[in-house]
């Protein structure tokens, strides 16, 4: 047992897109090196109460909601505070590559009540160098 596991193993979530002024934030949360190359594994987007964002990504992807209300594309999307024995639920998605390639719409202005968020796996492996920006040509500066 590591009592310091935390420090030697913990990843801040880093913000790819939006912010505070903008009404949604879409972060990477799980990231790390496998084969000593960072790659990333895991997003998670919150979209605030009266928001409409399209978030375009470059692979299919499933998606989780773990809190709120609100339509993906024309899609409702609902967590549910109780699930009975035999009740469908509405708070998974799984979007194609085309799909997200396009653009999906995660529309959250009918529902005026708290944040929406979304645990979204498996949108591929991008290079964190890629992901933040960061190109030979600019690295050079």
């Amino acid at each position: 047992m590591n009592p310091r596991f935390k420090d030697s193993h913990y990843l801040e979530p880093m913000v790819a897109d939006g912010g505070p002024d903008k009404g949604y934030v879409d972060k990477w949360v799980v990231y790390g090196k496998v084969g000593n190359e960072e790659l990333f594994t895991a997003k998670e987007l919150t979209v605030n109460p009266g928001v409409k964002v399209t978030i375009k990504d470059r692979g299919a992807y499933g998606l989780i909601a773990v809190q709120g209300s609100g339509w993906i594309d024309k899609h409702r999307l609902h967590t549910p505070a109780m699930i009975r024995f035999i009740e469908l639920t509405e708070d998974e998605v799984f979007v194609t590559h085309e799909a997200a390639r396009d653009g999906v719409v995660f529309d959250k202005q009918r529902h005026r009540s708290r944040s929406w968020c979304c645990a979204i796996s498996g949108r591929g492996r991008i290079r964190r160098r890629r992901a933040l920006g960061i190109t030979k040509k600019n690295e050079a500066k």
